[in-house]
Parts: structure tokens; sequence; C-alpha cells
């Protein structure tokens, strides 16, 4: 990475065939921006246009676009990565007090953390709807990490409750209405859930991984498809993961072909990336 260029602090996103890393950085003159960094080379380059950015950073799933957030940006923008001025996506009544969690599906919709629960919208822009919606009787406090399961219309996402036995991963579908999303978790006291297809996985509904983050240790379990639960054991990737902006997320990253790319140590430490 180039003298002088330092990364921000908030999660990078690999593209879907493992190829590229995107992630916000800081360059000498104060500008924070997209930086693009190819996994088979040391160099980065800037992505013009993305002044501003925070977070989220991530792809589509054809991998030629980035949707992405800032504090001072309107709302969520998207740009080619090919190159070309953004877009913005905002919604009139999304206020982004905070940096919102999001994930784009095959089918072209976008699922992405506010403050009264996950929203959707097109990704091309348009009306935005609350897919769930946050329970103040069970104590809950966000909803985010919202990450699409293979049939583009179910994503996991991550309940914050009070108490720690209040939260976990749970299944949503674009199909429900928010009143209607289930409240039973298939893994309590995880976060940061992202799913990843096993490699050689047939045509379909893929078979694949959840990976989560429990306390600052990376975890792997494989899915069952037909019943939308988790089956075996957990397996342990790596520890002392970097804890993302938010206690209940974590900073990492995996395509859709199974590379995975996280930080380890604390987020306010080294502000390179090796």
């Amino acid at each position: 990475m180039q003298s002088g260029v330092a990364f921000n602090g908030t999660a990078p996103a690999i593209s879907p065939d493992g190829r590229t890393l995107a992630f916000a950085a800081s360059s000498p003159d104060g500008r924070t921006q997209i930086w693009l960094k190819p996994m088979n080379s040391l160099e980065a380059r800037v992505l013009p246009g993305t002044d501003g950015v925070g977070a989220p950073i991530f792809w589509s799933p054809d991998g030629r676009s980035l949707a992405y957030s800032g504090p001072r940006l309107p709302g969520l923008m998207r740009i080619e990565v090919a190159g070309g001025p953004p877009q913005s996506l905002a919604c009139a009544q999304v206020a982004y007090t905070s940096a919102p969690l999001a994930d784009w599906s095959p089918e072209g919709i976008i699922v992405f953390h506010v403050g009264e629960g996950l929203m959707q919208m097109p990704a091309g822009g348009g009306t935005c709807s609350l897919v769930t919606r946050l329970d103040p009787k069970r104590g809950e406090l966000r909803h985010n990490s919202p990450s699409f399961l293979p049939d583009g219309r179910h994503f996991l996402y991550h309940r914050t409750g009070r108490e720690e036995q209040d939260s976990g991963i749970y299944v949503g579908s674009l199909d429900s209405k928010p009143e209607a999303q289930s409240t039973t978790p298939i893994l309590k006291g995880a976060s940061a859930a992202r799913y990843v297809a096993a490699p050689g996985s047939s045509s379909g509904y893929k078979t694949g991984y959840v990976m989560f983050v429990r306390g600052n240790v990376l975890m792997a379990q494989r899915d069952d498809p037909a019943s939308l639960t988790l089956a075996g054991e957990a397996v342990a990737i790596t520890e002392n993961l970097s804890a993302g902006a938010n206690a209940d997320s974590g900073m990492f990253t995996a395509s859709a072909n199974g590379r995975l790319v996280y930080r380890t140590g604390e987020v306010g430490g080294n502000r390179q990336i090796t």
C-alpha cells in the first residue's frame, strides 16, 4: 500500500470472485476514499468519486459495482468499479445517524441497517421499506449484518439485545412482513454472520458455511439448505479478530468462492494493511 495512506478501520470487502479487496483509507491530504487492491499485487489504487466514504462498503453480485455510505453522504451511494460518477440510492425517510451495514442480493435488492431495523430497496434506487423491525418488548437494540443466502430471498442477520443471551443470528425473508419474521435464532450469542458457499457446490441452492464471530474468535459451521438451520459442529478459524464499529460486528469479509480476509488486533492499532 502506498506510503502515507492509512486504513481507516472500517471493514474491508472482498469482491465476489475473490480477486479484489475494497477498503476505505485516508490519504495524506485528509481525503477518505475507496481503494481497490488486487489480491495478487502489493499496490492499491484509489476509486475516484468516493470522497467521504465510511461504512459499509459492499459489492454487487457481478462484481462490477460497489455501494457505500459515510457520515456526511446522503445515504447509500453506488459507483461502477470501472469508473464514472457515483449514483445516490438514498431514500428520503432514511436517516443515517450511524454507519449502516448492508448486503446486495443476486436479485438486485439491497438490505441495510437503519435505526428501526433492516430496510430493503432496489439496487437501482427507488422505494425503501422495512423488512425487519426492532421489538422493544424483547429488549432489542439493533438488527444488522445482513448476508444473503443463495436463493436471494432469505438472509442471515444479527439481532442485538440488551443482554448477550438475547442476541444471536436469525434468518430473515424478503417475502415476510417485519412483524412476521422468525423470532427463533439459528445460533444464540454469536454475531456478524456471513454465508460462504462451499467449494464445488452445485448450481441452485448451494451448500455452504455460516461464518460468525463469538467473542473475538471467527467460527465456521456448515448450513442445512433444506431447513435453513446449521448442521454439525462449529470450527474455529482464527482468534484475536478485530471488533467492528459495533461490538456485535467483526472485521472479516469472504468472497463467493471462499476466499477470506480478516483483521486481527485492536482497531485503533496498526493502520496499514499487510
